[in-house]
């Protein structure tokens, strides 16, 4: 799965919220901020790759 700004942000609008568990590989993708990430995603359970910036990848871990 890859999460981009203009993805999330689209999200945002529609006023809905991501539940993600996946079984491989999370891309988050620049420049997507922790905030905005905060905002739009509710869980992230990832056994596999994450592919983010250190901060991302924290808040993934701690979920």
């Amino acid at each position: 799965m890859v999460l981009t700004k203009d993805g999330l942000e689209s999200l945002l609008k529609q006023d809905q919220k991501l539940n993600i568990k996946i079984v491989g590989m999370l891309v988050v993708k620049p420049p997507v901020s922790l905030d905005l990430f905060r905002t739009v995603v509710e869980t992230a359970k990832v056994h596999g790759i994450i592919k983010a910036n250190n901060d991302l990848i924290k808040e993934i871990s701690r979920q």
